[in-house]
């Protein structure tokens, strides 16, 4: 009992707060509320990647302690070493030490300090040394590949990730795109062994195994893909016999087809045909080709046909345009 009621003011640094219990009631004597007089990065080699982090810490020196705000500086320090590559760093809270024995401000003497402590381990980047998609069924991997825009030996972040993410979701061919999740492979132990790394809160990448510090580690990236249906066929045709002259039969309707992530190469085809009336027709087609030569350069062609019923001052007549045109892929 004592312990819940204690958390919440530990919360806020109430490190001192009595309760005395009776049968009736419950009184609180809170004290002093305990402010921040330093906080201790170990190890200290990381201090020159967290610039942004080290300042925010200066500013809170001599306020109210306070958990959330903690977790703050802790979550800050993680998402500065991550943007310097350093995806799998863990931070932790490595104690409390209360004194009265620290240099601080004239303003701030006389009042109950606390010095926080913080250690951050797995400090290590991380090179991709192989890239795998689970879920496929008809699409070539190597265009995903080739559509992610990373190497191997590149380095990882979350960043990375989110990147990787938002290019295969691009090519338009999957329901689903998981999120990009990292493991390691103990080289020492078996080279197609895959373990999962400790389970880490990231924006982009959910990091799934847990790595033997004294072995040699290569890390691999691995995504699950859902494939969409990727063919559609929609259309309705209706035959018109003319009675009072010796035409044939006049077709009407209209057809869609659309043939999506062709032999799984993200290659696209629609064709569409459509007449609705005598002397009026619309046909048209376009191809999509992705990764010219594994470049990341996308080519289109487009063919369409309409024909135009005649009016008081025209004959009926066909327009027909061809349009090509290429898009280039400046990966961020």
């Amino acid at each position: 009992l004592i312990e819940n009621l204690s958390k919440p003011y530990f919360d806020i640094g109430y490190f001192s707060v009595q309760f005395i219990i009776d049968s009736n009631e419950v009184i609180v004597n809170e004290g002093d509320q305990f402010i921040l007089s330093d906080i201790i990065i170990e190890p200290d080699s990381i201090i020159k990647f967290i610039p942004n982090s080290i300042n925010r810490i200066h500013d809170l020196l001599g306020s109210n302690y306070s958990t959330n705000t903690l977790k703050s500086i802790i979550n800050s320090i993680l998402n500065e070493l991550d943007l310097r590559m350093f995806p799998l760093v863990q931070g932790y809270l490595n104690g409390i030490d209360f004194t009265d024995n620290l240099k601080l401000a004239d303003s701030i003497k006389g009042k109950n300090k606390c010095k926080i402590g913080l250690i951050f381990e797995n400090i290590k980047k991380v090179n991709i040394s192989e890239l795998n998609f689970i879920g496929l069924k008809e699409t070539s991997e190597k265009l995903l590949r080739v559509a992610s825009g990373i190497s191997e030996n590149d380095y990882y972040n979350s960043a990375v990730g989110e990147k990787i993410k938002r290019r295969i979701s691009g090519l338009n061919v999957f329901s689903n795109v998981g999120d990009p999740e990292l493991y390691y492979i103990n080289s020492d132990i078996d080279s197609t062994r895959k373990d999962t790394l400790m389970s880490k809160d990231k924006k982009s990448a959910s990091i799934i195994a847990n790595e033997s510090s004294n072995a040699s580690t290569k890390y691999g990236l691995q995504l699950k893909v859902t494939e969409n249906n990727s063919n559609s066929f929609d259309g309705i045709i209706g035959l018109v016999p003319d009675a009072n002259s010796n035409e044939p039969i006049k077709i009407f309707g209209s057809i869609k087809i659309g043939l999506k992530n062709i032999s799984g190469t993200g290659r696209n085809l629609s064709a569409k045909w459509e007449k609705l009336q005598n002397n009026s027709s619309e046909l048209s087609a376009e191809y999509h080709e992705p990764f010219i030569f594994t470049l990341p350069f996308d080519f289109n062609l487009s063919y369409s046909q309409t024909q135009y019923p005649s009016t008081n001052f025209l004959t009926s007549y066909v327009q027909r345009y061809i349009n090509s045109w290429g898009e280039f892929y400046a990966f961020d």
